[in-house]
């Protein structure tokens, strides 16, 4: 197998990575749907016409219960894509050890390579060596990533909270800003601007997850890979 026959499976398995991450991204953003509903169940709960009914006591007391609802579910969120992330490290090391296995059995350019066994990079050393290394895209390391689109998640929604109260909105008007207008498919809230940074994180770890899982068998089998 030649160097250009090797390109073209990574070019055709990068197809299948797409969508992989098409994949992931669903099951990353099935947490909104409950975010959505866990931060309306709050607000309705209070009681009161507009925000600025709440006195500054209750609007922390209402500020810190959104932030404990919405932490506790997108820190089952991370958990569940970062499963999904470790099963991924573990196929792309043995994707890469069965496709370095097929170009040195083609290979037959002499005894040397004649029954050269490739390894895959153990799992959990792959999987450790994408938690470790910044991600090329953004330099975050992948955890921080991660939480960084949490921390937005849970800050828009206090910042529109603040401003509701501050500007004597109603909760349903706050309600309408979190979840997107029905005239506007409720693509215009908060909501579906939380979706696509989630499927943007979610794409860019991924493929962050699988190019350091071949680097990591690469580096496993350095004596044949320079």
């Amino acid at each position: 197998m030649s160097k250009l026959a090797l390109s073209t499976v990574a070019t055709r398995h990068q197809v299948f990575l797409e969508r992989l991450k098409t994949q992931v991204s669903r099951n990353f953003t099935e947490v909104l749907p409950e975010l959505e509903k866990a931060i309306r169940d709050v607000v309705f709960e209070l009681q009161v016409d507009t925000l600025s009914d709440l006195s500054e006591t209750k609007l922390r007391t209402l500020l810190q219960e959104l932030r404990f609802v919405q932490e506790e579910l997108i820190s089952g969120a991370k958990a569940n894509l970062l499963d999904d992330l470790r099963g991924l490290s573990k196929y792309e090391a043995g994707f890469e050890q069965r496709a370095l296995q097929a170009a040195v059995d083609a290979a037959k350019k002499g005894q040397d390579l004649h029954g050269y066994e490739v390894s895959a990079s153990p799992a959990k050393d792959a999987f450790d060596a994408a938690l470790k290394q910044p991600m090329s895209a953004t330099g975050h390391l992948l955890e921080d990533f991660v939480d960084t689109w949490g921390a937005k998640q849970v800050d828009g929604v206090e910042n529109a909270v603040q401003r509701a109260w501050a500007e004597g909105r109603t909760v349903q008007q706050l309600v309408t800003e979190i979840r997107g207008t029905k005239a506007g498919g409720y693509k215009d809230g908060l909501v579906e601007a939380s979706r696509r940074q989630a499927e943007a994180v979610a794409r860019t770890s991924v493929q962050h997850v699988a190019q350091t899982a071949r680097q990591a068998t690469w580096e496993e089998n350095d004596d044949l890979v320079q």
